[in-house]
């Protein structure tokens, strides 16, 4: 009995400094908890506008070892995103680019899965398809976008998001990659599907 009451001691010596190291862990995740269960909730949703620098690389001209005339673009967008099952979030995305004196219309759909390191810091990855208008050449393409970046919230209500798009244009054999800055507004809009009768 005497060696149950030592043997039990000395486990809750060890295991209290564990413990609270648990507990704090868990405290410091409860924020972004928090907001993720408030968003599924109360269907808290992020809109945005963006600016995008892009590089687009031409595979078929480079097979013929030739340069893409218009490789540099400018772009501004509108964003949107709203909470999904799980942790994952639905973005939506219009952008206009220009590529010299050419012009685009590019509408994305991607499902992203955040990771919260705190309530006020997340990174992402996200995949999606497109559909893009061109003022020259081809007048509808489409393709796929994988993207990676992360968003930091200056207060309750506004933050900057950073992403690093990847843009694979199926119908014209393009690649494009996108550096992205993302000024974003958080607000709480409550569908009528979630509301009390």
């Amino acid at each position: 009995m005497r060696v149950s009451v030592l043997t039990f001691a000395m486990t809750a010596l060890v295991m209290a400094p564990v413990a609270a190291s648990a507990q704090e862990r868990h405290a410091a995740d409860e924020p972004a908890l928090q907001e993720h269960a408030r968003a599924l909730t109360h269907g808290a949703h992020h809109v945005g506008v963006r600016l995008a620098w892009s590089n687009r690389v031409d595979a078929r001209v480079r097979e013929h070892g030739g340069e893409h005339e218009d490789a540099t673009g400018f772009g501004v967008g509108l964003v949107g995103e709203l909470p999904m099952w799980g942790p994952l979030e639905l973005e939506w995305v219009g952008q206009v680019d220009r590529h010299g004196d050419a012009l685009q219309l590019t509408e994305e759909l991607c499902v992203k899965a955040p990771w919260h390191l705190s309530a006020d810091v997340s990174v992402f990855l996200g995949a999606g398809g497109l559909l893009r208008q061109h003022s020259h050449g081809e007048l509808l393409s489409g393709g796929v976008v994988g993207s990676a970046g992360g968003t930091y919230w200056l207060s309750e209500d506004t933050g900057v998001m950073v992403e690093l798009e990847v843009i694979e244009d199926l119908a014209l054999a393009t690649r494009e990659v996108e550096g992205i800055v993302t000024v974003m507004v958080r607000f709480d809009a409550q569908p009528p599907w979630t509301q009390a009768r």
